[in-house]
């Protein structure tokens, strides 16, 4: 499942989320064959500079976590994964909002503080576009 995945999503990916239910221990580490997938597979030459990791731990109830803040900091030494950690309820909605908002935010930043690989980025207010001189990529 997951290689067929990769090739269509992951190859020009800007921003991914990282999505694991906080109730079960081995979702967090499901999440390294994605990692390695998205690296692998992204037309970037260096992934990590161009494309925006968050990593999301969904607790349908608060303060019922199975996985410590422990876990989260060794999944990402192991993957080398520079990700801002944050929890959401995708019972209730709380916090998804924000956190969609850092992960454009963390995105446009990205594509217009850095060089492209083949082209250059062009952004307003409400919109980043990235140009190549094959196509053209657009977020928001």
């Amino acid at each position: 499942m997951i290689s067929q995945v990769t090739r269509s999503y992951f190859r020009q990916a800007v921003g991914v989320v990282l999505l694991y239910d906080a109730c079960r221990r081995d979702t967090l580490w499901d999440l390294v064959a994605w990692v390695k997938s998205c690296r692998n597979n992204s037309v970037w030459e260096s992934c990590d500079k161009y494309v925006t990791f968050v990593l999301w731990s969904n607790e349908r109830n608060y303060g019922n976590s199975n996985v410590s803040p422990e876990d989260v900091e060794q999944f990402k030494k192991e993957c080398v994964l520079d990700a801002e950690h944050f929890t959401i309820c995708t019972t209730s909605g709380d916090n998804i909002t924000n956190h969609y908002c850092y992960l454009i935010s963390s995105m446009h930043h990205k594509l217009t503080s850095t060089e492209t690989r083949t082209g250059k980025v062009q952004s307003s207010p409400n919109t980043v576009s990235l140009t190549t001189e094959e196509e053209q990529f657009t977020c928001c």
